[in-house]
C-alpha cells in the first residue's frame, strides 16, 4: 500500500474539513507510525505526525467523573396472579411471566400523561391476557390478547386524568 503524498492528507475535526496544501503546511520529513495522527504542531507552524496523548487532546480536569448510565425505564417484575393491577408509581415498564391466564386491570397511582408498557410472557402454554374494566381502547385493540407458548404480548397504555387509562397498542409475538 502506498503512502499518500503530503498534499492528500486531510483532517476532519469539529471545525470542519481542512486540506493540508503540501510542503508549506505539512512536515513530511517523518511518516506517521502506528498510534500517530497528523496534528497541528504549533512550535513548527505546520502539520506533522504526533502521538495522541491526553495532554495533546486536552485531558479531563482532575476529579472529573461521569455519572452512572441511566436506565430510564428499568423493568419492574410482577409475580403472576390471575388478576394484576401494576402500581404505576413504581415504574413505567412491567414484566410478568404468565403461568395461567391473566386479567390486566388499569394501573394504580398514575400521574397525568404517564405511559406504561406491560410485557406478558407466556410460560408452559398459550395464555390469554384479558383487559379489565376501566380501560378505554384505541381503534383496533380488542378485549384480550393471546401470546403463544414462550412468546410475549406487549401492551402500551397512557393515562389522562380526565379519561383514565387508554390501551394504545397490544401486540402478540406468535
Amino acid at each position: 500500500m502506498s503512502t499518500p503524498s503530503a498534499s492528500s492528507w486531510e483532517q476532519v475535526g469539529t471545525l470542519g474539513l481542512a486540506r493540508i496544501r503540501g510542503a508549506q503546511d505539512y512536515d513530511d520529513t517523518t511518516a506517521p507510525s502506528d498510534g500517530q495522527a497528523i496534528l497541528w504542531v504549533a512550535s513548527g507552524g505546520r502539520y506533522g505526525p504526533r502521538t495522541i496523548t491526553p495532554a495533546a487532546i486536552g485531558a479531563a480536569p482532575a476529579g472529573h467523573t461521569h455519572p452512572a448510565p441511566l436506565v430510564p425505564n428499568p423493568p419492574v417484575t410482577l409475580a403472576y396472579a390471575a388478576t394484576v393491577a401494576p402500581n404505576a408509581s413504581s415504574g413505567n415498564y412491567f414484566v410478568c411471566t404468565l403461568t395461567g391466564n391473566l386479567t390486566l386491570n388499569p394501573p394504580t397511582n398514575a400521574t397525568e400523561g404517564q405511559r406504561v408498557w406491560f410485557r406478558a410472557i407466556a410460560s408452559g402454554a398459550a395464555r390469554t391476557v384479558s383487559f379489565g374494566a376501566g380501560f378505554k381502547k384505541s381503534t383496533g385493540v380488542g378485549t384480550s390478547i393471546a401470546p403463544a407458548t414462550g412468546k410475549r404480548a406487549d401492551i402500551g397504555m397512557i393515562y389522562e386524568a380526565a379519561d383514565g387509562w387508554t390501551i394504545t397498542v397490544a401486540t402478540a409475538q406468535q
